[in-house]
């Protein structure tokens, strides 16, 4: 399971709580009473990956299988609504976990060809307003 931790709770509250959902949560306890959580063993991300590939033919990546599951056990104990699960990993870089769960050759694809072999160039940004100006110039 992958922890992301906030460098600025109230920078967390802004762009992603208020400023999306358009709710004001001042506290982490408040906010606690609108978020739902849940973990899943390999073994099952596994089974669910396999499920999704047999199913419809599409190749769902282990953080993918995992927003899945959450989402099926979500709509479980909330039959009301309905759900999306969204995904942006492409799932070549998680070769060496689906292809055995899968039991299929994974190609990459042409515009993954074209940059693999690139050198890694990175932005480290720490504020929001970094962020932004990053995005917009």
């Amino acid at each position: 399971i992958e922890k992301y931790k906030f460098k600025n709770f109230d920078n967390y509250l802004l762009v992603f709580v208020n400023g999306v959902l358009n709710k004001n949560f001042s506290d982490f306890e408040e906010l606690k009473n609108h978020l739902s959580s849940y973990s899943f063993s390999d073994n099952e991300t596994r089974k669910a990956m396999l499920k999704i590939y047999k199913d419809i033919g599409y190749i769902v990546d282990p953080h993918g299988a995992v927003g899945y599951l959450g989402l099926k056990k979500y709509l479980k104990e909330n039959s009301d609504i309905q759900g999306i699960f969204l995904e942006t990993a492409h799932p070549v870089k998680f070769l060496d976990i689906i292809e055995p769960v899968i039991n299929t050759k994974i190609e990459f694809p042409i515009q993954i060809q074209e940059v693999i072999n690139k050198s890694k160039e990175a932005t480290l940004i720490s504020e929001y307003e970094e962020l932004k100006k990053f995005l917009l110039d």
